[in-house]
């Protein structure tokens, strides 16, 4: 938390080699006293998981259309990697010697590739994907917390925003080829073609929540306490 008695700052850097890919963490934080009773802390990171799944070049036969597809073009070793970012800051300040007030704000940002499952029919930490698969997720939390007195009672206030959006592509292959042997379709273009029937999946996840609590609580030196909210 911030800490308006004293500045201080640190960091944090690793680098590690997975299956000949790199990845890395550095993260770094600074407390910075604004005046006696106000300081500001500032935390940063950053973060880059190294792949280890590879996706390996493959032939997949729709038995119904008599359609065969490849991914060639999508062959890669080591193509689940994952990067994250995101940043802290909260603010902290001392109204008075009973009441303070620290809010915060938050943000993430985390971009994913490819698949985290194998086929062990095509080796160890392999698998075959015919279709894009990223994973885009980012959100943002505000907070604000109040600490204070009344009386001799202890009052706290601590509420939240969170907004997060979460955008997808995932390969569905393996599913459209047991349909088509379970029940057997084919697909057509405007001209009465067959089509490659390969699905994927594109979606769009969006979150929104709010968070109150309002907590009243007795001295804690005395031999019967209560808490209530």
């Amino acid at each position: 938390k911030p800490d308006p008695s004293k500045f201080a700052a640190g960091y944090d850097v690793e680098g590690n080699v997975l299956d000949g890919e790199a990845g890395y963490l550095a993260e770094g934080f600074a407390n910075l006293p604004l005046s006696e009773k106000a300081a500001i802390r500032l935390v940063g990171w950053g973060k880059r998981d190294a792949g280890y799944i590879s996706n390996v070049a493959a032939d997949r036969f729709y038995p119904t259309p008599e359609i065969t597809i490849n991914n060639a073009d999508r062959a890669k070793e080591d193509y689940n990697d994952v990067e994250t970012y995101g940043a802290r800051a909260a603010l902290r300040v001392d109204l008075n010697d009973s009441w303070t007030v620290t809010p915060t704000l938050m943000h993430q940002q985390q971009e994913s590739n490819g698949a985290f499952a194998y086929d062990p029919s095509l080796g160890d930490l392999k698998v075959a994907r015919y279709r894009p698969e990223h994973a885009d997720d980012r959100w943002t939390q505000a907070a604000l917390t109040v600490e204070g007195k009344i009386a001799n009672l202890d009052v706290v206030y601590a509420g939240s925003y969170l907004k997060r959006n979460v955008d997808t592509e995932q390969d569905y292959s393996d599913y459209s080829l047991f349909y088509d042997i379970s029940y057997g379709y084919t697909l057509y273009n405007d001209d009465g073609v067959t089509i490659d029937p390969t699905q994927y999946i594109q979606w769009k996840d969006r979150y929104k929540r709010h968070s109150h609590e309002f907590r009243v609580s007795t001295p804690s030196d005395k031999r019967v306490r209560f808490v209530g909210g």
